[in-house]
């Protein structure tokens, strides 16, 4: 396994484990120095959307089975909670999210949908209102 996979794989566990984001930060980090911009953006996404699922985990109705109601919901690109905009909306809705917590969410899921549609060159020089919004966000993860 390549070095960048292994750092991948690495940010992946702590964020899932729950390990806090200081933790994950510190391994996300390190992969920004292999990832074009492109690159870290889907890999902040994902990040952030595992993050996600697992609060809604915590949030829902334990799902006993895939065919349960919280696992149906839930499926990704399929329940009314599989994408990462509807789990940011929904943890937001739910007060388990604060307004720049969500705020940060919605910039990211911005950024990651430009990349899904540039699939030439994306570079976040060419967004720097969306990298300012980032960095208005006071006290999360950037700031």
């Amino acid at each position: 396994m390549a070095e960048v996979d292994k750092l991948r794989v690495k940010a992946f566990e702590k964020a899932v484990l729950g390990e806090g984001w200081e933790a994950v930060e510190t391994e996300f980090s390190k992969l920004t120095d292999y990832e074009d911009d492109r690159g870290v953006i889907l890999l902040c996404a994902a990040l952030l959307d595992a993050a996600m699922s697992d609060l809604l985990s915590l949030t829902l109705r334990p799902a006993k089975n895939k065919k349960s109601t919280s696992a149906r919901i839930q499926r990704d690109g399929e329940g009314i909670l599989g994408s990462y905009r509807a789990r940011a909306d929904i943890l937001y809705s739910l007060s388990v999210l604060n307004k720049k917590e969500h705020s940060l969410l919605v910039v990211v899921s911005e950024l990651r949908n430009i990349c899904a549609h540039k699939p030439i060159q994306f570079s976040l020089e060419d967004y720097p209102e969306k990298v300012e919004r980032l960095f208005e966000i006071e006290g999360h993860w950037f700031g």
